[in-house]
């Protein structure tokens, strides 16, 4: 009991700051921020390279299968 009683903060003592809480908490916040924009633009290009995928796809439709495979070769890599 004694050391619990030690440990607890005296009446009289001033308040502890809030300053360092705010500021992890801040900067936690400003960390999931940046995850976020990093995701979002990572799929945002996943996104813009299946369209591109799939615009390949309509204009070889009905083409020869030579022909749609060259196209998918060389135009592929470049999505």
């Amino acid at each position: 009991m004694a050391d619990i009683a030690a440990n607890t903060r005296r009446k009289d003592a001033p308040p502890i700051p809030p300053a360092p809480a705010l500021a992890l908490a801040l900067a936690l916040a400003l960390a999931l921020a940046l995850a976020l924009a990093l995701a979002l633009a990572l799929a945002l290009g996943a996104i813009r390279r299946i369209a591109a995928l799939v615009d390949l796809k309509r204009a070889l439709n009905g083409k020869p299968a030579a022909e749609r495979l060259a196209a998918r070769g060389w135009r592929s890599c470049m999505a």
